[in-house]
């Protein structure tokens, strides 16, 4: 492997984990609709291994995390018999909103103590679950990528919080349940 190939990939492994370390308020959503997105990535299988990996960091911690990834899980098996209908180019406007840094009403103009109210309105501009890419049949039916969403599920499936009087969903369920047909 020569220098310039090693410093890459070192450079490349210090960005995923910079991609994994922030995970809340959607951000883990946003990285994953980008790198499915991207058509530019396509044809490589490592935005989808680390799509994976996202959701695992996601899966593994409890609250809006673990949601948002089980939300997003769903979004990336919906496609109906793993066909996709044509999509928009990724816009990646979505992973920053453009009014954050606004001299206006932006972070920079607002005191502390109204700092929700501002910030609140930018994540409707942000990329959400419905613009993540649902996977190809292809992709659905590979093994390692099989795998990756089960353990992440099983994750997921480990912070959920029940009642003692409440009953299982029925869509955890039928996943949990094997095939008896």
């Amino acid at each position: 492997m020569s220098e310039a190939n090693e410093k890459a990939g070192k450079l490349k492994r210090m960005h995923c984990k910079i991609i994994m370390s922030v995970l809340e308020c959607q951000t883990g959503i946003a990285n994953i609709a980008a790198l499915l997105g991207d058509q530019t990535l396509k044809a490589s299988e490592e935005p989808l291994r680390l799509c994976l990996e996202v959701l695992k960091s996601m899966t593994a911690k409890s609250g809006h995390s673990c949601y948002d990834a089980t939300q997003t899980m769903m979004q990336m098996v919906s496609s109906i018999n793993g066909e996709q209908d044509e999509q928009e180019p990724w816009d990646h406007t979505l992973l920053l909103p453009k009014s954050l840094f606004s001299m206006s009403n932006g972070l920079f103009t607002t005191e502390y103590k109204s700092l929700t109210q501002v910030i609140r309105p930018l994540f409707e501009n942000l990329a959400s679950v419905g613009d993540v890419r649902p996977l190809t049949r292809d992709e659905l039916t590979t093994d390692w990528v099989l795998t990756g969403l089960m353990t992440a599920w099983k994750s997921a499936l480990g912070h959920l919080e029940l009642c003692d009087e409440a009953d299982m969903p029925v869509c955890l369920m039928i996943l949990l349940t094997p095939n008896c047909s």
